[in-house]
């Protein structure tokens, strides 16, 4: 979840004028962006996980 966070503020920061790197604002919407997709990653793999442990029990 804070991923997902972190990568909306910094792209947010980033069409802002706020924050950029080396000079260029390309490679700070990249790490954003990358930043929202591991986090959703991370949440659908939670969930996953979750729904086996509904259907076969906790995984030890």
């Amino acid at each position: 979840m804070i991923n997902i966070i972190f990568g909306t503020a910094l792209i947010t920061a980033t069409l802002s004028g706020y924050v950029n790197t080396l000079g260029h604002t390309a490679p700070t919407l990249i790490a954003g962006g990358l930043a929202i997709v591991f986090g959703v990653r991370k949440m659908i793999k939670k969930a996953q996980r979750r729904k086996r442990e509904q259907r076969f029990g906790p995984s030890y």
